[in-house]
């Protein structure tokens, strides 16, 4: 799956479509990287999966998941902040791989509150984040440094740095090649700079028609593939993620890896050993001749 800005973009306005102002009823997990929230709006249930997978990250609405009885302390607290909330709004931060839910949460002494669950959807660093008031309540990833951006709770949310613009407007005559569209603007796969390179269009020209390249094993939210590869069109981008099949190769690079590290871990203890040896050797003559 193609994943950029422009991606995300036509996701967010699919799913503000549907899940705008509905209450989140449930929040399981479908496996220990993926969400499943489940939200009520007017007789009607949805079924919006959040998936960190770093094969496969996304969030799509689903008529195919369900949850199961796993746990962890993200959940935990996902499910006592989020559970019973409205959602206000979805919206894209600037045009990045970043997707805001905006809750409200009415609370017995407090009132409503603000809180918002920040998707990073940007391959193995894909986390999930939840916010209040510009602070971090909790978050899938946690990490610490000593300087620059804090992912633990407790610490001020800082969103990606970035000296890209925002695709609002891309200006074609400063423009000379695909490679600068993508390093001039947020959000633009080399995929699809080189579409827009030849075609000159802005982002919000270009048609929402949901393509699945069965050749390749990836889709877009509209058909950016070769002509003679096979296809396949769906109705939403939802369906168009759902239908992804995943083929997850981390844990065959892992073996790979680690096959290799142990291969040159014990070639090099075996030069260690053949010289040990002749020492050793050696040093048995001498004593046989000591002993003569």
């Amino acid at each position: 799956m193609i994943i950029d800005g422009a991606f995300i973009h036509a996701l967010v306005n699919e799913l503000n479509a549907n899940l705008n102002k509905a209450r989140l009823e449930k929040i399981n997990h479908v496996t220990s990287e993926s969400f499943l929230f489940q939200f009520y709006f007017k007789g009607e249930k949805f079924k919006l999966v959040i998936d960190l997978n770093a094969n496969f990250f996304s969030t799509y609405l689903t008529e195919k998941k369900s949850p199961n009885k796993d746990h962890s302390q993200f959940l935990l607290t996902l499910k006592k902040q989020l559970e019973g909330g409205i959602l206000e709004d979805i919206e894209q931060y600037q045009t990045d791989r970043v997707i805001l839910f905006h809750f409200t949460v009415y609370d017995f002494i407090d009132g409503p509150i603000k809180k918002t669950l920040v998707f990073e959807a940007m391959g193995k660093h894909s986390n999930l984040i939840l916010t209040q008031d510009g602070k971090i309540v909790d978050t899938f990833k946690k990490m610490f440094f000593e300087t620059g951006r804090q992912l633990i709770p407790g610490a001020t949310f800082e969103f990606f740095p970035t000296e890209k613009k925002p695709f609002s407007d891309i200006d074609y005559h400063e423009i000379d090649t695909p490679k600068a569209i993508s390093s001039t603007y947020m959000g633009i796969s080399m995929k699809l700079s080189g579409y827009l390179f030849e075609h000159h269009k802005q982002i919000h020209e270009l048609p929402i028609k949901p393509t699945k390249d069965i050749t390749k094993n990836t889709g877009y939210f509209f058909d950016i593939f070769p002509d003679d590869h096979q296809k396949k069109s769906y109705d939403s981008i939802s369906a168009l993620c759902d239908d992804q099949a995943i083929v997850n190769t981390q844990y065959k690079q892992s073996y790979e890896l680690f096959i290799q590290k142990q291969l040159d871990r014990y070639n090099r203890k075996l030069d260690q050993l053949e010289l040990s040896l002749d020492k050793t050797q050696s040093q048995l003559n001498d004593k046989t001749f000591g002993d003569l």
